[in-house]
């Protein structure tokens, strides 16, 4: 129960920073979640699309239409034409954008690094197994069953 309880807390800790940082950006959670899948696309070379955001969000093309157009708006998110699809186009997240997600999560990254590089080496393999599994049991819990479609 002591290891179930310290993930809860985890959780809840994780969600609180994230409301935080999306009340400082002036975005909503999900906005914000959007904006950190586009600038993982831009680190990885690998543009993204609204289509894949609807997909990686598990939201309708229609509210992924709404969430792009607010952060077109607030200054955090470009549309660009697609390099090799000229009917698609890409997103990615302005200088602005960058440097306040950055100036903003820099630290909690680095702390988090250092908490991370702190369990002994013996001891990495279970933990990742364990966070893993865990992920793996609450992707599962929230699958959209055949009843209740998402689009």
């Amino acid at each position: 129960m002591e290891l179930l309880g310290a993930l809860r807390r985890f959780r809840r800790a994780d969600d609180s920073m994230r409301h935080r940082v999306s009340a400082d950006l002036g975005v909503n959670p999900l906005d914000l979640r959007a904006l950190q899948l586009v600038i993982a696309g831009e680190r990885a070379k690998r543009p993204v699309s609204p289509g894949e955001l609807s997909d990686r969000l598990e939201i309708s093309t229609a509210a992924t239409t709404k969430l792009v157009d607010r952060l077109v708006t607030s200054g955090h998110v470009r549309r660009s034409p697609h390099p090799t699809d000229r009917r698609s186009v890409v997103l990615s997240a302005t200088a602005a954008a960058h440097r306040r997600l950055r100036r903003r999560m820099a630290t909690v990254h680095e702390r988090m690094g250092e908490v991370a590089a702190a369990v002994p080496g013996e001891h990495r393999t279970a933990v990742a197994e364990f966070l893993a599994a865990m992920s793996q049991v609450i992707e599962e819990a929230g699958a959209p069953t055949s009843a209740h479609p998402r689009h």
